[in-house]
């Protein structure tokens, strides 16, 4: 039990012999079987996604997602569209998977319905400074809805790695976490993080419940809009008896330009034109 990534000697059941020697050839399988199970996330061998990387979800698809379980979210400053896009932009630029940190915004906000602490003029998607007890709005605001972003991101950066922030820290309690204590988006509840710190405390299955919602994000199917085709240029239907005329004209001689003349259905004939045309028909008639 105390060996999960060794084959242990001895033990009561050890693995067969031909296995030995394909060890960490057999792990990786394991482990890309895992990442294919889980939607693409980045997984450990024990099955837990990664905070830290590249985001699987669109901003479409977390958009869409959202609205599908609220129509009319709260969000006085932005659209539920530009919102998923900085969740995707601030996680880039921090190298935190943004889809996550949406997902776990939908189940802090209750899908931007609110009704707890947080107000929704706070642009605060996590609960920041929320802490049980709190009356109504004691939270971190911040100033618009990127930036209320920015430090939802930074805060799981905290817990998730120990690297430096790339961007100013926004944060308010940023210096309050353990760096690097929660790695695994299942491990933000603190009594399911073996290290016994969290985001959310006891906050048994906390983790668990965002990971739920990446999933269900991640399957969300965008309606494939076709684009509009080109409505074809119809000529414009003229009485039979002018077609008629035209086409006599044509082989009499009188009209030697016949294309020219169908365009001109629809203007006016000038003086000139009539007395050219007349004139035509006189020499015709005394030929």
């Amino acid at each position: 039990m105390g060996h999960p990534d060794s084959i242990v000697q001895g033990a009561r059941k050890n693995c067969p012999l031909y296995i030995l020697p394909h060890w960490a050839q057999f792990k990786q399988k394991v482990a890309a079987k895992l990442t294919e199970l889980n939607g693409g996330a980045t997984t450990t061998e024990a099955g837990k996604t990664e905070i830290m990387g590249k985001a699987k979800a669109s901003a479409q698809q977390m958009a869409l997602f959202a609205r599908s379980k609220n129509a009319e979210p709260q969000l006085p400053a932005c659209s539920l569209e530009q919102l998923a896009q900085f969740f995707l932009e601030e996680g880039e630029a921090e190298g935190v998977r943004g889809d996550v940190a949406f997902a776990q915004s939908l189940h802090e906000t209750g899908f931007f319905k609110y009704g707890g602490i947080v107000l929704p003029t706070q642009n605060n998607y996590a609960g920041i400074g929320a802490l049980n007890g709190n009356a109504k709005g004691q939270a971190a605001t911040f100033p618009d809805p990127r930036t209320g972003v920015r430090a939802q991101i930074q805060h799981l950066k905290a817990y998730a790695s120990k690297e430096a922030l790339v961007n100013g820290c926004v944060d308010p309690r940023f210096s309050l976490v353990t760096r690097g204590s929660a790695q695994y988006v299942e491990w933000l509840g603190a009594s399911d993080n073996p290290n016994g710190k969290g985001w959310a405390v006891p906050g048994k299955g906390y983790g668990s419940k965002i990971i739920a919602l990446l999933g269900q994000i991640m399957a969300f199917e965008v309606p494939q809009t076709s684009a509009p085709s080109e409505p074809e240029e119809q000529e414009p239907e003229f009485p039979a008896y002018q077609l008629e005329g035209l086409e006599t004209l044509v082989e009499a001689g009188v009209i030697n330009s016949p294309e020219f003349w169908r365009q001109k259905f629809s203007e006016q004939v000038t003086v000139g034109e009539v007395f050219g045309i007349l004139g035509k028909l006189f020499t015709k008639a005394t030929e």
